[in-house]
């Protein structure tokens, strides 16, 4: 999928705020489809900009743009996105940045894992 204005505009910030942290090869695929969210988001609230935040229902009441719920789903999406990419400020409180968060983990029993950088996190 081509990315829109928004979408590429996410991907320059999120490979920025990534400081190195993300690996080309693999990691691309979630920060891709989080572009790609970023974009129907974008897409979705246009339509609602043009058309408004209510419309007529079937039986003529007024009800909010359907289109909202689409938006809605999608945010949802990226916010789970957001927090496997330490992209929140919750995250950042802790110091929790893509760049200092161990890199790619890998469980060597119930109490320890190992990262690749060598260094060891107790899980207890």
């Amino acid at each position: 999928m081509k990315l829109g204005d928004v979408g590429r505009e996410v991907l320059r910030a999120a490979w920025a705020a990534g400081d190195g942290a993300y690996h080309p090869a693999t990691d691309r695929f979630v920060i891709e489809r989080y572009c790609e969210l970023h974009d129907r988001r974008a897409a979705l609230l246009r339509e609602v900009e043009i058309d408004g935040l209510t419309t007529v229902g079937s039986t003529g009441q007024t009800v909010i743009h359907p289109v909202l719920r689409y938006a809605e789903s999608a945010e949802k999406e990226m916010c789970a996105i957001e927090t496997t990419l330490g992209l929140t400020p919750w995250l950042r409180d802790f110091g929790m940045t893509p760049s200092v968060m161990p890199k790619r983990v890998a469980v060597r029993g119930p109490d320890v894992a190992d990262t690749t950088d060598g260094s060891r996190t107790d899980q207890s």
